[in-house]
């Protein structure tokens, strides 16, 4: 996940986006601010980092910090506003770098912490405890002499390099604690439902603002009509990257295919589009994607009309090559999410059967190379297994 395109579209009050980057870091939010403030502490300590790191990204002026710096601090800040615990015996199944971690004293214990668990530099970790780098860099020092003496204490019959290896191993360790670390069911309610709140507010927020721009907007309509009777929408368009591949720039007609172009344009501001996978590849006629099931049935939940000529709908867009447009079940109105680029022209198949919404106006070379290097387990369907999938990194929105 791209973390800070995410974190600019949770800025704009996108609810999909706040979940997903709740969902990347809550694990090892929970495990860092459970071994400061304590298990009992550690739950409420997340729910205001989290509630905080949305209120600094989308404030007037912007965070200057990365989303992940900004969740850092606020970790430090809320956990250490409860008491540290005392170091105790180790949990039953506690890993030996959680155990070594609990030995340590509160300002070592978080500065170890934030440079094992996260990589953190001193200068990020100085501003999170309110320290110089140099006080960091010496209780950084000071904790890994300590947990030294821990380790040594636990294995007597280890050397000095045995202790430097298990030292060196204290990182991954403490990364693999925090992958396997559950949140409490509570903890997840009380996010997400921080989070609900936010983006409706936000959304009524905009759409007050709408509403008073609707008023000029008619009044300036009506004269425009005047002298042009015909309303023409200005093109749209998306940059499509595919992971080791590269981007594919295409353009969106509204004019042809309105409600199909918006519900693409939202799935995208949303993140939706972003890690899924290209999971079906028809040489000569067609690459397929947009599926976050991976297999060809799964969608966004939410049908729209299908606008093709079947249907009812006209739509001037032949399915010729670099042609974009959505895929569907036999339903005319089943399509969601789901998307095809033609590689090769199937007007003849596909005219007035699919909507159509845009082309490919650079980036076709990247279309035949995915062709090119597939690897197809049914060529009948072209269904590509999920590890042989071409990962869609990002869908951004230009204009």
């Amino acid at each position: 996940m791209n973390v800070d395109s995410m974190a600019k579209k949770a800025a704009k009050g996108s609810g999909k986006a706040m979940r997903r980057l709740y969902d990347e870091f809550k694990g090892s939010a929970y495990f860092f601010c459970k071994l400061i403030a304590g298990e009992e502490k550690a739950g409420d300590a997340v729910r205001k980092s989290f509630a905080e790191a949305w209120k600094l990204i989308s404030a007037e002026k912007g965070d200057t910090r990365g989303f992940e710096s900004i969740l850092q601090a606020n970790f430090v800040k809320h956990s250490k506003n409860n008491a540290i615990p005392p170091a105790g015996s180790a949990a039953a199944g506690e890993s030996e770098a959680v155990s070594a971690i609990k030995t340590l004293p509160d300002k070592q214990r978080i500065a170890v912490l934030m440079t094992y668990l996260y990589g953190t530099n001193a200068k990020a970790i100085a501003g999170a405890v309110k320290m110089n780098e140099d006080a960091v860099v010496d209780t950084v020092k000071a904790g890994r002499e300590s947990m030294a003496k821990s380790l040594a204490q636990a294995h007597p019959e280890d050397g000095d390099k045995s202790i430097d290896i298990r030292l060196a191993n204290i990182g991954s360790e403490l990364r693999a604690a925090a992958a396997r670390e559950t949140v409490p069911q509570s903890v997840d309610e009380a996010v997400y439902a921080d989070i609900e709140k936010r983006s409706t507010d936000h959304k009524l927020t905009k759409k007050q603002v709408i509403i008073v721009a609707i008023g000029a907007i008619l009044i300036i309509a009506a004269f425009a009509a005047m002298f042009w009777p015909e309303s023409i929408e200005q093109m749209r368009h998306v940059e499509i990257e595919i992971e080791g591949y590269g981007t594919i720039y295409v353009e969106l007609d509204p004019n042809e295919a309105p409600i199909t172009v918006e519900n693409f344009i939202s799935l995208a501001e949303e993140g939706f589009y972003d890690g899924l996978t290209i999971h079906r590849i028809v040489p000569g006629f067609v690459i397929q994607g947009g599926d976050p099931e991976g297999t060809g049935s799964g969608g966004s939940g939410e049908p729209i009309k299908g606008e093709f000529e079947m249907n009812g709908v006209e739509n001037n867009i032949s399915h010729t090559r670099g042609v974009i447009s959505m895929a569907r079940a036999t339903d005319f109105d089943s399509a969601t999410s789901q998307f095809f680029i033609v590689h090769e022209d199937s007007s003849s198949v596909l005219d007035g059967r699919y909507a159509a919404f845009g082309r490919v106006t650079e980036g076709m070379d990247i279309v035949d190379a995915i062709v090119e290097d597939a690897v197809i387990e049914d060529e009948e369907s072209g269904y590509v297994a999920p590890e042989n999938q071409p990962v869609i990194k990002e869908v951004r929105v230009v204009d």
